[in-house]
């Protein structure tokens, strides 16, 4: 499979303040909203759950943050990108004249990605290692509609 290409003139590449946490003598990623991020091994070894997708050496999978409404709780949704699998899921729903609510395809920094709603978990930022960046930036969701679409 070719190497995918990202433009620095892509709209959701954008350069971004990355914040810092010091907890317990540790510092920590301050996670921000729509932003992606990688999620520690340690997480799925202190919660080991045979539904959650295995981490890869915190290599991937991605993950889209999105907040609770509590403070300390953030939303992780795995990204991926075997879209041809996803996209039949979701025109399999479409189909039958429902939505599906299980998967959400978006476009971020020319290229197509699953986000799998149905694999959701919150997590508190001591888990979150670091941010996912193209080319040194950070990757940040901006289209507003899918936003809101992501997070009804």
């Amino acid at each position: 499979m070719p190497a995918r290409k990202f433009s620095n003139k892509s709209p959701h590449l954008q350069r971004a303040l990355i914040l810092y946490i010091l907890k317990k003598g540790k510092l920590y990623v301050k996670p921000q909203l729509h932003f992606f991020y990688i999620i520690s091994d340690e997480f799925f070894e202190d919660f080991p759950d045979p539904y959650l997708k295995e981490n890869k050496e915190e290599n991937r999978p991605n993950y889209y943050c999105f907040k609770s409404e509590n403070d300390e709780i953030f939303w992780m949704i795995p990204v991926s990108s075997k879209i041809e699998k996803y996209k039949k899921i979701v025109e399999y729903y479409e189909s039958h004249g429902r939505k599906c609510i299980k998967v959400f395809i978006i476009e971020i920094a020319g290229r197509e990605m699953a986000l799998l709603i149905q694999d959701m978990f919150s997590v508190t930022e001591e888990y979150i290692v670091h941010e996912l960046t193209v080319k040194n930036i950070p990757l940040k969701l901006l289209d507003t509609s899918q936003i809101k679409a992501i997070e009804k």
